[in-house]
């Protein structure tokens, strides 16, 4: 669904040239919103926006010293340029009060006396309109008080009577409040904010009360200040009970009995809205400025410091005043026109091409502030052969290589011969309206139709639809040809395994499907063509366990209790397992066998230790053994251990025989 805004906005505009220029333009039949302006008059305004004096307020009467522009005089202007501009406002215009009275405050900057014709006493204060070192005019006819408000010009007044309070003249004689002269604005006293709101808030309830259209109007009040609450004053709460300013004459039991919807109380309230300008304020006065706002219901103070900030502030709080028309069936505006910004019910389309496009007409939108067109939206497809625009892009039958010529139409699921329809898919197909299947056995013959793109086997009923025919099955055992070959249990059988023996179970019982170990293995049971089962055969039971590598008796265990030999002698003497990896093993008596060592084993492994081990011996001192009659002898083992060294002669005393008796190779020396 489209969606089309038509909000109706005051237009704004500036042109900024050397003189300045400022355009509004707005709806000549709308309600007009009624604004209170209320400016500032306090002294601080007769200073510059940078906070030096100014020693006048810019007026014939006061000038400004060279060089200077009051505040009062930039808030004038902007105020001129905005209330021109908006002609059509129902304008209130209202100041701080002062009292009134000719020369009735005289201030000197550094003159002992006051201009000649003035007759008002002339004291030094901080706030003057002596312009210093010149004999100018120093009194005033307006003297500031902490009162509340003045209401200068009435809400729906006329708007050249403000223009006279801001035109920077006063006509002599000095010229107090309505007596048919022209009055001036003057910068003098202190800042009653709270009790200027409350007088405007007592004044609207009058207004309110004979506005004969207070249901639809908006009401507002500009606050125009340079500076904080003086006046011991609760600004605050002033803004805050504007929000339900009272329309005493209006009395109420449920809120449908109000022209606003609101009762409180036994009257109808009304919702006024406080707008602030923080005009060339320090950061004490804006944050008090930004509570005033934030009660009256426009969230924070608006900036400004300078003439155009001032316009552009009081324009666009004009521009948030009006109230707007919405699409909603209602007259918002009360101009006597429902939705009259907006296009409903007239005829619209969704902008796109092809078998996309679609029509609608405009309906109110769920925001309210447009119109959205009930024409549907139609995806695109892939462009078809079929004289229509299907992928919404303006071409027909655009699609990839041209559309083909008519041809047969076969069972696929397309249009083959380009009419239009897939209802006669099938028709030219040489492979429908054959006899299919057969009827052997279980099975039923019938004939081939074209069902959803492809060729089926179905009943011959003459139908539309495919009823299916009974096709082969797997073979079972029983006395039909299931399969329809011609051929009764052909190939039919199942495992089976001779009760009474370990080696194969069959999980679960019944199936024809045997887990089995070892070299056991199920055997084949055949079905006969009268449907019985014959005896089992070819299967493997357990046998006695061998030495071969495989699990003989069917246990889960290989070459299993197959024992063990034991042969040789001595240290040869070992055990040797049967069968090893499915081979069977000889016990070789030899196996270790080594030369024979006196270490008490029988090491040659012939059943005797230490067998015929003898060694020569010699036990004399060295270097005798063969000198003289000295000579070795034999040890033999025995046990383990050597024995005594037999047949050795060992060296002795030299006696007189003809012999070397003590083995030095002398014989019969020293003798």
């Amino acid at each position: 669904m489209h969606h089309f805004s038509f909000s109706k906005l005051l237009i704004v505009s500036f042109f900024i040239a050397c003189t300045g220029g400022f355009v509004a333009q707005a709806r000549a039949d709308e309600i007009h919103p009624g604004v209170y302006l209320i400016v500032d008059t306090s002294g601080s305004m007769t200073r510059t926006v940078g906070n030096l004096k100014a020693y006048g307020d810019g007026s014939v009467e006061h000038p400004h010293e060279t060089g200077t522009t009051s505040r009062i005089y930039i808030a004038k202007e902007a105020v001129n340029t905005v209330v021109n501009a908006y002609g059509d406002v129902l304008w209130g215009f209202a100041r701080f009060t002062q009292d009134v009275g000719n020369d009735i405050y005289c201030a000197c900057e550094d003159q002992g006396s006051v201009n000649a014709g003035e007759t008002g006493t002339c004291q030094y204060y901080t706030f003057s309109h002596d312009l210093p070192g010149v004999m100018d005019d120093v009194c005033i006819n307006y003297l500031g008080t902490c009162d509340g408000a003045d209401v200068l010009v009435p809400i729906g007044g006329s708007i050249n009577e403000i223009l006279s309070w801001i035109d920077h003249h006063e006509y002599n004689p000095p010229a107090p409040i309505d007596d048919g002269s022209d009055p001036e604005l003057r910068g003098i006293g202190g800042t009653p904010l709270g009790g200027s709101l409350i007088d405007i808030r007592t004044q609207l309830s009058a207004d309110i009360a004979s506005d004969s259209l207070r249901g639809c109007r908006p009401y507002t009040v500009i606050l125009l200040t340079d500076g904080e609450e003086s006046c011991s004053g609760d600004p605050v709460s002033a803004a805050a009970n504007l929000r339900v300013t009272p329309n005493n004459s209006e009395t109420c039991s449920i809120d449908s009995d109000c022209d606003s919807g609101n009762c409180s109380s036994g009257v109808c309230v009304y919702d006024v809205r406080t707008y602030v300008i923080a005009f060339a304020t320090d950061a004490s006065a804006k944050a008090a400025a930004d509570g005033i706002a934030a009660a009256g219901g426009t969230t924070s103070a608006i900036e400004a410091n300078n003439e155009d900030d001032l316009v552009a502030a009081m324009a666009s709080i004009i521009a948030s005043s009006i109230k707007p028309e919405y699409c909603n069936g209602v007259d918002d505006d009360c101009d006597g026109d429902i939705d009259e910004d907006f296009p409903v019910s007239d005829p619209c389309d969704n902008g796109l091409l092809g078998e996309c496009f679609q029509t609608g007409n405009y309906v109110c939108s769920a925001d309210e502030t447009g119109v959205e067109c009930t024409a549907s939206e139609i995806a695109p497809v892939a462009e078809i052969c079929n004289d229509l625009d299907d992928d919404c892009n303006g071409l027909v039958d655009d699609v990839p290589g041209g559309c083909p010529e008519p041809g047969p139409e076969m069972c696929n699921g397309l249009d083959d011969d380009l009419d239009g329809t897939t209802s006669d898919d099938g028709e030219d197909d040489p492979g429908a309206g054959v006899i299919c299947g057969t009827d052997e056995g279980i099975c039923e013959a019938g004939i081939t139709k074209c069902i959803a793109g492809s060729i089926e086997c179905c009943a011959d009923d003459g139908l539309g639809t495919c009823t299916a025919i009974q096709q082969p099955q797997e073979e079972i055992c029983d006395t039909l040809d299931n399969d329809c070959d011609g051929q009764i249990n052909e190939g039919v059988n199942t495992y089976c395994y001779p009760g009474g023996y370990e080696g194969c179970t069959e999980d679960p019982p019944g199936s024809g499907s045997f887990n089995c170990v070892g070299i056991c293995s199920a055997g084949i049971s055949q079905c006969d063509i009268a449907g019985n089962w014959s005896s089992c055969s070819g299967y493997l039971i357990p046998q006695a366990e061998v030495c071969d590598g495989v699990d003989n008796d069917c246990d889960d265990s290989i070459d299993e209790e197959l024992g063990s030999t034991n042969c040789g002698f001595g240290i040869c003497e070992h055990t040797v397992s049967n069968c090893d990896g499915g081979a069977s093993q000889s016990c070789d008596p030899m196996e270790g066998a080594a030369s024979e060592e006196c270490n008490n084993l029988d090491d040659d492994c012939d059943g005797q230790i230490d067998d015929g081990l003898v060694q020569t011996c010699y036990t004399g001192s060295a270097g005798t053994e063969g000198v003289g009659v000295c000579i070795g002898g034999n040890e033999i083992c025995s046990g383990g251990s050597w024995g005594s060294c037999n047949g050795e002669v060992k060296p002795s005393t030299e006696v007189c025989n003809g012999l070397d008796d003590d083995c030095n190779g002398l014989n019969d020396d020293n003798v």
